[in-house]
């Protein structure tokens, strides 16, 4: 890993990955962006605890080592669950039993470690994702750092205050799949048998069925004091389905 840019490929090694099927995670409260502080959010920390699930232990044969842009059902399909499609999950369910569903829904870890130049010290820090599936809970040093529930659209995060200077960190997403589409409508339709797609009581656009990360994941160091304006993406509320245009001032 060079550092003698500001910005800092996170994806040129490869991440870790598990599935940690014991996580709850069906009844959760969703949050949108701009509708909570992330201080007041749950720290949801791996079911076997940080050092062990970093450390492998009693987990190996569960753990791939991969590439990214990558998803769970990439590593994982059919290994924890394998059934006959529904019409939630497939249009032709109803005359189409040969195709099986292997789709992992429920919790992931993905983690790797992030060396941060001494040099860097007195900088503000950031982390670019270009998208995640479904919600994604970031955490660095085992601090809860970000939090985005909007699939496939890009988030930041400053790591600034969880980073350790001159030092490996870590760095772990943690990544909730809750089902979805495993063909193309991304629409609901119930006259065609496209139902809802709904987490728990929450109603949610579709989107395809897998759980994962985009590659192009960045660490920008930033001198104090730049801010540029981003325009957000056109949102569905996860309520009410109404279109939603977020428009902030990220201060970098």
């Amino acid at each position: 890993m060079k550092h003698s840019r500001s910005i800092v490929d996170l994806c040129d090694k490869p991440w870790n990955l598990w599935c940690d099927r014991k996580a709850p995670w069906k009844n959760d409260d969703l949050h949108l962006p701009g509708e909570f502080e992330l201080k007041s959010l749950p720290v949801n920390l791996p079911t076997i605890g940080w050092e062990r699930m970093c450390s492998k232990e009693g987990i190996k044969d569960d753990v791939k080592e991969v590439s990214l842009p990558s998803t769970v059902e990439e590593h994982f399909w059919g290994n924890y669950s394998y059934h006959s499609y529904n019409q939630a999950e497939y249009f032709f369910a109803h005359n189409d039993s040969e195709v099986k569903n292997g789709v992992y829904q429920g919790v992931s870890w993905w983690w790797r470690r992030v060396f941060i130049p001494k040099s860097w010290e007195g900088k503000r820090l950031r982390i670019k994702f270009p998208g995640a599936r479904l919600r994604a809970e970031v955490y660095f040093n085992e601090q809860l750092v970000g939090y985005n529930i909007i699939t496939e659209t890009p988030f930041e995060i400053d790591i600034t205050d969880a980073a350790q200077y001159g030092d490996q960190n870590r760095l772990a997403v943690r990544i909730t799949n809750p089902g979805g589409r495993l063909d193309w409508p991304d629409f609901s339709l119930p006259e065609i048998r496209v139902p809802s797609f709904f987490w728990g009581n929450y109603k949610l656009p579709w989107s395809h069925g897998f759980g994962g990360l985009d590659a192009g994941i960045k660490l920008a160091c930033l001198r104090h004091g730049l801010s540029r304006t981003n325009i957000l993406h056109r949102v569905m509320t996860l309520w009410t389905g109404e279109l939603w245009v977020f428009s902030c001032l990220a201060t970098l």
